[in-house]
């Protein structure tokens, strides 16, 4: 640590770092450049736009188990806005930075680079490069400027200075940073983060926010309305009453579009509502109508912006009365096209999400605050990926991609979270909406499983206790063209049963017919049943052929114990050639299959129609997509 005294006022500036090269005083904001003993003024630098960040110079913190404290700042301003890049001093020695964007940190450390870096020129938003050893997409090229600084730097800098930086996401989290105010460029490597995993040590977290308050209440500079600032990162605020949106950055309120003259849309959730949602406790700031035109039809859907001091930026999507609630991802989705008529899909966290559709987004409405220099008519191409009940939407703007995740939000839990919302009516299928035949049709086909399981064991079961036992063999002879009669010998079934009759004749190019009855000697009933067997062949031109069958067998169920004989009937064909032997064979207790089959495949039913329902459930869902199942969307 070096202390030293500033040129001009004479305030003690202490350098923590050994290796900063230039400090801001904090009383005159003059910037002072250290030269070994020396101390120079260089001039006054810019004062800080005021924010609401969850960091600070002083804060303290942890990543990846190593503490770390925060000693400078640098603020930059871009086309759409301006961010923070904190200088962090490591315990391990480490000298890093910490940059904050839609309410996630990104954690960077500089790296030699092995090898030429990419030229600025040639980036373009999506561009894919290998850095490190890894792949790395580039979502953001930015032509920033330095705005204001503070505290300690590890290189001269001024306000105005020229700061152009290309930013790349990789699927792990991975975050790269390219400075190219230098010559060569600067390489950073580090990492995507909540603020939530810096583990953010901050005392001075009260008395920073009343004073922010304060300093971001104004009027409306075009109609007088009062207005109020709530997060640090806003950077335009849209008049609810007038339509006029201001460039808060700005000291004087820049006008970034004129009053509308539109018609003024109505939130279904007022500005300025508290709920918590999911655990995260959050302030509505900013409600925008966004629309798309598909054959020269108009699509709109609304969006509100949310922010919580821990949970940072969110976001509540209103389409068709549907609701889902969407955060920024931390890591970059891994989106492939499709091949042989094969969909788009995109990779997030270990899951697959479907291409749904790809459409060009305008924002027709705005009000409230935003963390962009938002205005009514901005324009941005989306794709929307769905892994039901997920969402992933990128959004591509000329020099930027960014990546939110949205999970379905079930009316009844919104409503319970904010009992301000007037939730209009749902109509048709939400693209990310949970099927509600899912589970039921997995635990129809579970139940059918266990059912049909149990059916084929009992059957299992009863075919080896059946007896199946022959209780008659009686063997009898055919004459052609004349009738006889046949007694078998009596037989005794001891217990209910059920019979199986076999009959087998030695026909070749004829037919018998025979009469049975099932006498029951003790009580004199009887059962009839006619059979016919028949069989020919013989050879054409075709080459040979059969018809019919030698064999038949007839079943009779529950048949009661008793004593019994059976009568058969004659009848034979005159043509046959020669006596026919007939074999009747009478088994009782015979295990029977076809019970089991009817019960296996009746129970199918309800399985297969819970999966119809799914079905048809996917089929209403993609109709409306860029991909409908089995034809055009209007169909």
């Amino acid at each position: 640590m070096k202390k030293a005294q500033c040129p001009s006022c004479g305030a003690e500036v202490i350098f923590q770092s050994a290796t900063s090269v230039m400090a801001v005083c904090d009383y005159c904001r003059s910037t002072l450049v250290r030269h070994d003993q020396n101390i120079e003024d260089i001039g006054k630098m810019a004062a800080l736009a005021e924010d609401a960040s969850p960091l600070h110079r002083g804060v303290s913190g942890a990543w990846q188990g190593v503490n770390f404290t925060l000693i400078g700042r640098i603020q930059l301003q871009y086309e759409a806005g301006y961010w923070n890049e904190w200088y962090a001093l490591f315990d391990d020695g480490r000298e890093g930075w910490v940059s904050e964007g839609s309410g996630l940190a990104y954690v960077t450390f500089p790296v030699e680079a092995k090898g030429a870096l990419p030229e600025w020129a040639t980036l373009e938003p999506g561009q894919i490069v290998r850095l490190g050893g890894k792949s790395y997409t580039l979502t953001n090229k930015e032509e920033s400027r330095v705005v204001a600084s503070e505290g300690e730097l590890p290189f001269r800098v001024g306000a105005g200075y020229p700061a152009p930086a290309a930013d790349f996401r990789g699927e792990d989290e991975g975050f790269v940073s390219i400075d190219y105010s230098d010559t060569p460029p600067r390489l950073y490597l580090g990492a995507v983060t909540s603020y939530a995993a810096l583990k953010l040590d901050d005392s001075m977290a009260a008395a920073r926010e009343a004073a922010r308050v304060q300093a971001k209440v104004f009027n409306c500079p075009t109609c007088a309305a009062p207005a109020e600032i709530h997060a640090g990162e806003i950077l335009a605020y849209a008049c609810p009453a007038c339509g006029t949106t201001v460039d808060v950055s700005d000291p004087g309120l820049a006008i970034i579009a004129g009053a509308r003259k539109s018609e003024r849309v109505l939130p279904r959730i007022p500005l300025g509502t508290a709920l918590t949602l999911r655990g995260d406790k959050l302030q509505v700031l900013g409600f925008m109508r966004r629309q798309t035109a598909v054959d020269g039809e108009i699509y709109p859907w609304d969006e509100y912006l949310l922010y919580g001091d821990k949970a940072g930026f969110r976001w509540l999507i209103d389409s068709e009365g549907h609701w889902s609630y969407g955060r920024a991802t931390s890591k970059l989705p891994n989106a492939s096209g499709g091949k042989d008529f094969v969909s788009p899909v995109a990779g997030y966290e270990g899951q697959t999400y479907k291409h749904f559709q790809s459409c060009r987004a305008r924002a027709a409405y705005v009000a409230g605050e935003f963390n962009w220099r938002v205005k009514a008519g901005d324009e941005v191409d989306c794709d929307d990926y769905i892994a039901p009940p997920y969402m992933l939407s990128k959004e591509r703007a000329p020099n930027e991609i960014t990546w939110t995740q949205c999970e379905y939000l079930p009316l009844d839990e919104l409503k319970a979270a904010c009992p301000k919302v007037l939730a209009g009516p749902q109509n048709g299928i939400a693209p990310n909406q949970p099927s509600p035949y899912m589970g039921n049709t997995a635990r129809f086909w579970k139940v059918y499983g266990l059912a049909a399981l149990l059916a084929v064991a009992l059957q299992i079961f009863f075919v080896w206790r059946a007896a199946n036992e022959t209780v008659l063999s009686h063997a009898f002879e055919l004459t052609p063209g004349r009738s006889a009669t046949y007694t078998s010998a009596p037989f005794v079934l001891k217990r209910h049963t059920n019979l199986r009759l076999e009959n087998e004749a030695s026909l070749n190019n004829s037919w018998a017919y025979l009469s049975m009855t099932l006498i029951n000697r003790t009580t004199g009933e009887q059962i009839a049943l006619g059979r016919e067997l028949s069989f020919y062949s013989g050879r054409d031109s075709d080459g040979s052929w059969t018809e019919g069958s030698r064999h038949d067998a007839a079943f009779l169920t529950g048949i009661p114990p008793g004593e019994y004989v059976m009568e058969v009937e004659t009848e034979s064909a005159p043509e046959q050639k020669g006596s026919v032997v007939n074999r009747l064979r009478v088994v009782r207790d015979v295990p029977v299959w076809g019970n089991l089959w009817v019960l296996v495949f009746g129970l199918l039913i309800f399985p297969l129609w819970a999966s119809w329902r799914r079905y048809y459930f996917e089929v209403q869902r993609w109709a409306e997509s860029d991909h409908p199942w089995g034809g055009k969307s209007d169909d």
